[in-house]
């Protein structure tokens, strides 16, 4: 769901893999009105599965004159769903919800459940919590090993040996967000290096191949050339991404790190297919 502002309309969108990346297909708006005063400035997904709407209501969506003339009272905000939905959930406020019930509220079967805890676990710094995340993290049959994964990263308790870890999990975006954390610490992370090798030798999901690729720009060249091997397999027809990510990869060593770039490009290793 995405508001146009400036032609009164909201944009429903179906999102569809497309190997390493995705692709959109427009559905039919949202909804649309030939009121020009209204303004839809952001949409969000509430709690209850409703889409909630902010909409500026004004005649302008700039504000072209200095003068301070425009309307702030007239803004408003729509509830939007399916006709016989369930009505609206009870009244609650995660904000003072005990940590035990943040920490079970990962396994939500809403998302917007799940996201909300992990966000309330990060922004008090339950760091009490680090270890039954780390043990959640870590169980390949928990379906929602990745939302404790993102808590207890925003706890900082995400350590090498950990995300060294992971990069062995069962589900490929538990491998993946392991590989975009390792990049963010930078060489910090150095210890990793032999583990990320070895999954660019061997992983197939296009996904994680695509987030070796855009880590590896993040890391030292010692790191990083060892994980375009991710592009060294045949690729899905029309893959585009990866030979890109690739370059974009590669060209970041050629200047400050010269020399261990070429000797990698000189040595004998697979063919990158770029």
């Amino acid at each position: 769901v995405a508001p146009n502002s400036l032609a009164n309309l909201v944009y429903v969108s179906e999102r569809t893999v497309d190997g390493s990346t995705f692709r959109t297909r427009d559905e039919a708006s949202l909804l649309s009105t030939k009121d020009r005063w209204f303004r839809p400035v952001d949409a969000k997904v509430g709690p209850d599965g409703a889409v909630y709407l902010a909409d500026w209501y004004d005649t302008r969506l700039s504000h072209v004159r200095p003068v301070d003339d425009w309307h702030k009272t007239s803004g408003r905000i729509y509830r939007v769903r399916p006709a016989g939905a369930a009505p609206a959930v009870a009244p609650f406020d995660l904000h003072k919800a005990p940590a035990a019930e943040l920490l079970g509220l990962l396994s939500h079967s809403n998302r917007w459940f799940r996201k909300q805890a992990a966000l309330e676990i990060g922004w008090r710094n339950l760091s009490e919590l680090a270890p039954q995340l780390a043990a959640k993290c870590k169980a390949n049959n928990d379906a929602h090993a990745l939302d404790a994964l993102f808590a207890l990263d925003m706890l900082g308790g995400v350590d090498g040996k950990l995300v060294s870890d992971l990069l062995a999990h069962a589900d490929p975006y538990m491998r993946r967000w392991a590989v975009k954390i390792i990049g963010e610490k930078g060489a910090a992370w150095t210890e990793c290096a032999d583990a990320l090798a070895s999954l660019a030798s061997a992983e197939e999901h296009p996904e994680v191949r695509a987030q070796l690729l855009a880590s590896a720009k993040r890391l030292p060249a010692r790191t990083a050339l060892p994980m375009l091997q991710a592009v060294a397999r045949p690729m899905p027809a029309g893959e585009t991404h990866l030979p890109l990510l690739a370059w974009w990869a590669l060209e970041a060593k050629c200047t400050q790190e010269r020399e261990e770039t070429l000797a990698y490009l000189t040595k004998d290793t697979p063919l990158i297919q770029c």
